[in-house]
């Protein structure tokens, strides 16, 4: 896919196999720089590669990687966890690089997944989980058109707030 400033791709096998053995085979390999601070997600980019591998998650409804068209810089990732459930429901997840944060890169990275989702008639709604405090990430939430749920408790991070965006009439 391709935004106004972003090239957001499948993040696939050998992509994630190359950015966990270094920095440098990513960028030899792919003609891409990892952000400073990009690869401070070791343990998601081990568990995404552990997932496809094992062919447990079908990479449409994974991991993709933001990278930023004109600089080549791989400035985010995100994704989705899962396909559809029972209801048509699909959980968006999405992380910018800090030097990268406060200049709507997430927020054009979230509208694209939220877009291509919705481009499967199945999806029925695109839902989200946040801490417990205004963000950053709310606001993102917020401009793509998604409306705050309900608070939960989720065992690992303590109180959280779902978010949940309702697939629109002509979609």
């Amino acid at each position: 896919m391709l935004t106004r400033r972003l090239h957001i791709f499948n993040a696939t096998i050998p992509h994630l196999r190359s950015l966990v053995a270094s920095r440098t085979h990513f960028i030899d390999s792919f003609d891409i720089t990892p952000e400073p601070g990009f690869e401070g997600l070791p343990e998601s980019l081990g568990y995404a590669l552990w997932m496809l591998d094992r062919g447990a998650v079908d990479p449409v409804w994974w991991m993709y990687f933001f990278v930023h068209r004109e600089r080549k810089r791989l400035i985010g990732s995100g994704g989705f966890q899962g396909g559809p459930d029972d209801s048509g429901i699909v959980e968006i997840g999405y992380t910018i690089s800090p030097s990268y944060r406060g200049r709507g890169y997430g927020t054009e990275a979230a509208r694209a997944l939220v877009n291509m989702a919705f481009g499967f008639s199945k999806v029925k709604g695109i839902r989200a989980k946040t801490v417990s405090a205004p963000n950053a990430s709310i606001r993102v939430l917020e401009k793509c058109g998604f409306c705050f749920d309900q608070e939960l408790m989720d065992e690992y991070n303590g109180v959280i707030w779902h978010w949940i965006k309702r697939r629109p009439s002509g979609y």
